[in-house]
């Protein structure tokens, strides 16, 4: 477990966070700097180490000392820097594959891969998955270029169940795994918004079926990512570079691509990021 920092602030400078009594951040800039570095920061008033008697500048400053001191022994693991802040208790990283073609998609343009990694945001375990191939109907047969970039053959989609019948299968899933009770605070992570934006809604169009209310909202990493690094990604392998990830298994396999979005996920987390929804369906 990481050593927890602990200022003692003076009782005129007033501590905020979940906890007004435990667990908060100083209202001051440098809050930046212990989000930035994940520190899990034990902060309350009262005379200490930063007294009443010395004076506003100096007390930042020493306040700062002992983030930046903290911050460079911290240890990645920390159960008490995991639990800060999130938002929610499970993240499901979601990414479609679909049917394709190198000039444009088939229509209608079918799922044809459907996999969710439950994430959980204060172990940065994955706790459960979710994955099936599934049947296409209208265009039943895999271009070669959809085989070359998803890895997808022929037989891996001849004898699985259509949609509909998959998707029964994935509300069984969420419903096994406690994600539909209310007091669970879950919400899918995709890389864009295509996968819930569009794909999903054309694909429930295209097998008469509504869509679900959980589907609805969303975190898009992207936009995550460029809130901590100010730079927008092109995609998820720039993201990986720029977290210094590296990256595993089949790019466009859909699965795979869940496994590195988890890990940017969880670095992200690590980092002192507060994931909140960013994609909402109308």
């Amino acid at each position: 477990m990481a050593p927890l920092l602990s200022i003692v602030m003076p009782a005129d400078i007033e501590c905020g966070g979940q906890s007004k009594t435990n667990y908060g951040f100083l209202e001051h800039p440098k809050v930046i700097l212990i989000v930035k570095h994940g520190v899990p920061a034990y902060l309350h008033q009262g005379k200490g180490n930063i007294s009443e008697n010395t004076e506003p500048h100096q007390q930042l400053s020493l306040a700062r000392r002992s983030v930046e001191k903290m911050a460079a022994m911290r240890m990645p693991d920390s159960s008490d820097a995991r639990a800060l802040n999130q938002n929610f208790d499970y993240f499901l990283v979601l990414d479609f594959e679909a049917t394709c073609d190198n000039e444009k998609p088939p229509k209608p343009q079918e799922i044809i891969e459907f996999p969710v990694l439950k994430v959980n945001a204060r172990t940065y375990a994955v706790d459960s998955i979710f994955h099936q191939y599934v049947r296409p109907l209208h265009n039943p047969h895999l271009t070669p270029f959809c085989t070359e970039l998803t890895g997808i053959v022929q037989e891996m989609v001849d004898n699985q169940e259509c949609f509909s019948e998959v998707m029964k299968n994935f509300n069984q899933w969420m419903e096994s795994e406690g994600l539909l009770n209310p007091e669970t605070r879950s919400i899918f992570v995709t890389c864009g918004d295509w996968d819930l934006k569009s794909m999903l809604p054309r694909q429930c169009e295209t097998s008469n079926l509504p869509t679900k209310s959980y589907f609805k909202k969303w975190i898009n990493i992207k936009k995550s990512y460029a809130d901590i690094t100010r730079t927008f990604p092109k995609g998820m392998m720039h993201m990986l570079t720029g977290l210094n990830l590296q990256h595993i298994g089949r790019h466009h396999s859909g699965i795979d691509d869940c496994r590195n979005i988890a890990n940017i996920v969880v670095e992200l987390m690590r980092q002192g990021y507060v994931f909140r929804e960013n994609g909402r369906l109308q």
